[in-house]
């Protein structure tokens, strides 16, 4: 991540079209050539070691002020959010929508309903059903203990009456998305400035998030195939139920590993077909064509599933193709 950081700190990058070469985890220049699929994949690499370091929040990420982060960091970050989407439309759909939305047209922009959505968005799943149940007025008296804990862990001095939970949950949300990370948007001020030509208005925000946020349906659709035999056939078979049964984590190192991309930006993943057998075996991706080579000589589906299962928890895939 601080290399790319370090190369976007010279606002001249954003003029010319950016090429990536990766270093593997043996400190040597990968072999692939980066005809798309590779800036992709340090795009997703970035933006995933962002998340973990410079950000709160759970399915909806916030980013955070940090010490060692000064103007010169935040405004290298907002350059490469903005060529990443110039070059690839690769946007880091992970971001929290309403902050992004106050980052590019201010937060009169953002509505009550964009605003809660986001903060449950940001919230950990049993916060998020917390903050429901209060806002229905249908606490449990054994969730009450967890309700006052919960305005506290968020500042929160007062327990609102029923009738006013709504509206503190929005203060609340207001200040973790808004007010916070108010320092970042300043430093992205110059960089937006070009998102917003790309991206005029808030609803071209929504419709980017509702299409390149991926979910198993999605995935399934950009598939394309034409099996000839049997063999082939139960290979895409093997594969369609394989995505079916993902949860987001493996569906995004899925798209991933067959398109460089952590968001759906292709039009299709196209499949070829291997006879590789034994130790030789294993799918392969081909990022910069948006291609997975899938072997024909499974036996069964959780022979299959245990071999994928096994390419996407590992850390390490090197690009070696010409």
């Amino acid at each position: 991540m601080a290399d790319m950081i370090d190369k976007f700190k010279d606002d001249t990058i954003m003029k010319d079209s950016v090429s990536v070469t990766m270093v593997n985890a043996f400190g040597k220049k990968e072999l692939a050539v980066d005809a798309k699929g590779v800036f992709l994949d340090a795009l997703s690499a970035f933006w995933s070691s962002f998340y973990d370091s410079c950000s709160n929040g759970e399915d909806e990420r916030v980013p955070a002020i940090r010490h060692d982060f000064q103007l010169a960091e935040w405004e290298s970050v907002g350059r490469i959010l903005v060529k990443g989407y110039q070059q690839l439309k690769f946007f880091p759909v992970k971001l929290n929508k309403a902050f992004i939305v106050a980052a590019l047209f201010g937060e009169g922009e953002v509505t009550d309903v964009m605003l809660l959505n986001s903060f449950l968005g940001y919230l950990s799943r049993d916060e998020r059903e917390l903050v429901s149940i209060s806002i229905d007025n249908k606490l449990s008296e054994e969730q009450q203990e967890e309700w006052i804990e919960f305005l506290d862990r968020y500042n929160c001095k007062t327990i609102p009456k029923p009738e006013k939970v709504r509206s503190v949950i929005l203060e609340i949300a207001h200040r973790e998305i808004i007010q916070y990370p108010l320092y970042i948007v300043e430093s992205w001020s110059s960089p937006l400035t070009v998102m917003r030509q790309c991206l005029p208005t808030p609803s071209h925000v929504n419709e980017l998030f509702d299409k390149a946020k991926p979910t198993n349906k999605k995935v399934l659709a950009l598939l394309y195939s034409s099996p000839v035999n049997s063999a082939q056939r139960e290979a895409v078979s093997y594969l369609q139920r394989y995505i079916r049964g993902l949860d987001e984590e493996k569906l995004t190192k899925l798209l991933r590993f067959c398109t460089g991309s952590t968001m759906i930006c292709v039009q299709r993943i196209a499949l070829e077909f291997t006879n590789l057998d034994g130790m030789a075996r294993r799918p392969v991706g081909h990022t910069c064509g948006s291609v997975l080579e899938l072997p024909v000589t499974y036996k069964s589906y959780p022979e299959f599933r245990e071999e994928m299962n096994s390419i996407l928890s590992s850390h390490y895939w090197e690009m070696d193709f010409l």
